[in-house]
């Protein structure tokens, strides 16, 4: 039994998904012991309100909202990316992320959250991305019909 934990990770990035509603979340990795091997699972957490606006980490952590259908770790320095989905269009929203370890040891919280200023934060994607046929942009799509510029 290791009591070291998973290294905390330090690069937690948030932007615009693929699909209304959508945020793509993306981070290297961590190790089950530090940066080695494979960690067991990932606490990743959302809200409305940064770290610097609620006033303290420990508080933000607790009260904010855990991502459901979390990706299964991939091996340490490998990049593991997930769509949030069913967000509201019209709200930034920041994340923070832990990972944990088999015998139950937990990572700090991301190094960009501890650093609050730099929290992970985007607002989810308003409408789909444009099309390009022969240069030109989707300009409006209703039902089946499509018009370009």
């Amino acid at each position: 039994m290791s009591d070291i934990a998973p290294a905390a990770i330090t690069d937690l990035t948030a932007e615009p998904g693929n699909a209304p509603g959508n945020i793509n979340l993306s981070w290297t990795a961590p190790g089950e012991n530090g940066y080695l091997g494979l960690a067991t699972g990932y606490y990743i957490r959302y809200s409305t309100v940064s770290i610097d606006n609620y006033g303290n980490i420990g508080g933000w952590w607790t009260n904010a909202v855990d991502v459901v259908n979390k990706p299964a770790p991939v091996i340490a320095g490998s990049m593991q990316i997930i769509a949030v989905s069913g967000l509201d269009t019209s709200k930034t929203y920041y994340f923070s992320i832990k990972s944990y370890d088999k015998t139950g040891n937990v990572s700090a919280i991301d190094t960009l959250s501890a650093a609050t200023t730099q929290q992970a934060w985007s607002q989810a994607r308003h409408e789909e991305p444009g099309i390009l046929m022969n240069g030109a942009d989707l300009i409006e799509k209703t039902n089946n019909n499509f018009k370009w510029n």
